[in-house]
């Protein structure tokens, strides 16, 4: 057994990557697991969950952020991820908001007071060549990710205890004055 050891050449090691592009047929949109329409409660507490999942040809997940849109101002869009930015937080209300891809996928919960229906659609944020978009969160745009999911925000039920509407005294002894009077007619007519 020869136990000689020998020193390596002098030199550099240079290391080559390709960033890989989504692949919009691959990567897509759901909402509560599915491709929608869902509907949801407008009461701003009962919630919709939309994933993003952003994969290249080889369904690779890939890594960057996603900008969740919304054709509503009154929506609020909170990704379950916060992006990584200084800075403080919070929900963004309407038009859109960022999440991080973790994993390949990007997460957000929608919830709404107005009653109404909502299409929300997606962009991939995952190329570093890209220069930085107005965000400020994640590189430049590659791919809008599927075709949009919607949700439907429902009116609330009444609330329990609220009488339901009756009829009137007065229309009751109408109804009853009326029922009186075609009772009375029809007597007439079988006799004359």
């Amino acid at each position: 057994m020869n136990n000689s050891r020998a020193d390596g050449a002098a030199g550099r090691v240079a290391l080559a990557f390709t960033v890989s592009d989504p692949d919009p047929a691959l990567s897509g949109i759901t909402v509560d697991g599915g491709l929608g329409p869902v509907n949801v409660p407008a009461d701003g507490v009962s919630s919709a969950t939309i994933a993003v999942t952003v994969v290249d040809g080889d369904e690779n997940p890939l890594s960057g952020s996603v900008v969740l849109s919304a054709d509503s101002a009154t929506t609020v869009i909170t990704p379950l991820v916060a992006p990584t930015a200084t800075g403080t937080f919070a929900p963004a209300v309407g038009t859109s908001a960022t999440a991080s891809l973790i994993s390949g996928v990007a997460t957000f919960t929608v919830t709404n007071t107005v009653v109404e229906s909502v299409t929300y659609s997606a962009v991939a944020y995952t190329d570093p060549d890209q220069p930085q978009p107005a965000n400020g969160f994640a590189p430049a745009a590659i791919a809008d990710i599927g075709e949009g999911v919607v949700v439907t925000f429902d009116a609330l039920p009444p609330p329990v205890g609220t009488a339901i509407p009756t009829m009137s005294a007065y229309g009751l002894l109408a109804m009853t004055g009326l029922i009186g009077l075609l009772a009375g007619w029809h007597q007439r007519r079988r006799r004359g």
